[in-house]
């Protein structure tokens, strides 16, 4: 899968399969699109070290508010038909050189330089999307007053104004906010993913008091992989090393913890 987010040439080895002889793919390209809940985007990383390896970091996680749907969904409407019909003129048309004007460049150095001075994991490849965002916006965004034509085989040039870098800047904004929102912590155990969780859970809020019952409770830990027998020695863990000091007892008598100094 890394191979295939990097290049568009593949190779493999299925023995069984083609007697031993290698298959070399090539001009291949891997898109993957698929919707899952918070809980089931944490557990769907477990094991497979993909904060380590970089897998994670090439996922832009999209979230939304919006309810189940409906019993019977809405047709598409002649509208996303239209919009469809486009996008596929636009694959049709001839290449084009994209640039940057002195302006919108500005625009993105000062919008990534902030991020430079604290790096975290949730930035990771995020200026790469966000110019591949700039790339979408200019050829969706075509100024005929400006005397750009995706026709025009002679001069396919696409200037990118403020405007549109700024908006791809915002687009990155949102891909680290919702990292941080989402993106677990590599694990290969379940032990693991409960110590990473409630590490989250005391950094998150350093000055609240929990039990353990209260950590229990904010991460479902029925509904996890490993359940309550993994979590019990998460947390014994936890209480070892320590990620949480006990700072006295609430008023039914059970221990409360706060983020440890």
């Amino acid at each position: 899968m890394l191979s295939m987010f990097e290049s568009n040439t593949i190779a493999n080895r299925a023995r069984q399969a083609n007697k031993g002889k290698r298959i070399q793919v090539e001009n291949a390209h891997l898109a993957i699109l698929g919707g899952t809940t918070p809980d089931g985007y944490d557990r769907m990383w477990q094991k497979t070290g993909g904060g380590a390896n970089g897998l994670q970091s090439r996922f832009i996680p999209v979230g939304t508010t919006t309810g189940l749907m409906p019993v019977n969904p809405r047709e598409s409407t002649s509208k996303a038909m239209e919009c469809l019909q486009q996008v596929i003129m636009l694959a049709q048309k001839p290449k084009q050189t994209i640039y940057l004007e002195g302006e919108a460049n500005k625009v993105l150095t000062d919008w990534w330089a902030p991020y430079q001075k604290t790096p975290n994991l949730s930035m990771t490849r995020v200026l790469d999307m966000v110019k591949r965002m700039i790339l979408v916006l200019a050829v969706t965004n075509i100024n005929p007053a400006a005397g750009e034509d995706l026709m025009d085989a002679d001069n396919p040039h696409i200037a990118v104004g403020a405007d549109l870098a700024k908006q791809a800047c915002l687009f990155g904004d949102y891909v680290i906010k919702m990292r941080e929102r989402l993106n677990p912590m590599d694990s290969y155990t379940f032990v693991q993913a409960f110590e990473n969780a409630i590490l989250k859970v005391f950094e998150k809020h350093p000055d609240r008091p929990f039990t353990e019952r209260d950590v229990m409770t904010l991460l479902n830990v029925y509904k996890k992989p490993g359940g309550i027998g993994s979590f019990k020695q998460a947390w014994k863990n936890c209480s070892t090393v320590p990620i949480m000091t006990q700072i006295g007892y609430n008023r039914k008598g059970n221990p409360a913890y706060k983020k440890a100094a």
